[in-house]
């Protein structure tokens, strides 16, 4: 072997390299963009339940007591906190469908709660199948509860 085919297998070699490290470094930014979304995702929904929460509060302790123009505008301000909880999910789901999750630990975390949301009296009139704004919520709780599966 001449000096020049070593040269070129060494060349070769620390450009090998040098690819599987950026390999490797391109799925740790990725497992970290993903970690982001993540928290992000627990953030959102964390903060909208937190709102509707302190608004239901807010009822229970004013109602009795306040006119039905106060009553209005109370139960106004708590559809929309349900509509920002419904969005912050749809939004998460829409995140898991698109693979920007790991979709087994989405799974664990949300599974539940996702199956309580779509299944509650509560929410019935948001989740109507063919009217719904919220399919990504409906086509990931069917993927989840489909029992022919």
């Amino acid at each position: 072997m001449t000096i020049y085919e070593i040269i070129a297998v060494v060349i070769s070699l620390l450009g090998l390299g040098l690819s599987i490290w950026s390999i490797v470094k391109a799925r740790s930014a990725h497992k970290i963009a993903q970690g982001q979304i993540e928290l992000n995702i627990h953030q959102l929904l964390t903060q909208a339940k937190k709102d509707e929460m302190e608004i239901s509060i807010l009822i229970a302790e004013k109602c009795s007591n306040d006119s039905s123009e106060m009553k209005t505008i109370i139960f106004s301000a708590l559809n929309t906190a349900i509509e920002r909880t419904l969005n912050a999910y749809e939004e998460a789901c829409a995140k898991y469908l698109d693979g920007k999750v790991d979709k087994e630990r989405f799974k664990k975390n949300y599974h539940i709660e996702i199956r309580q949301l779509v299944e509650s009296e509560n929410h019935k009139k948001y989740f109507d199948s063919t009217t719904s704004a919220y399919k990504a919520i409906l086509k990931v709780y069917e993927a989840w509860n489909d029992l022919e599966n």
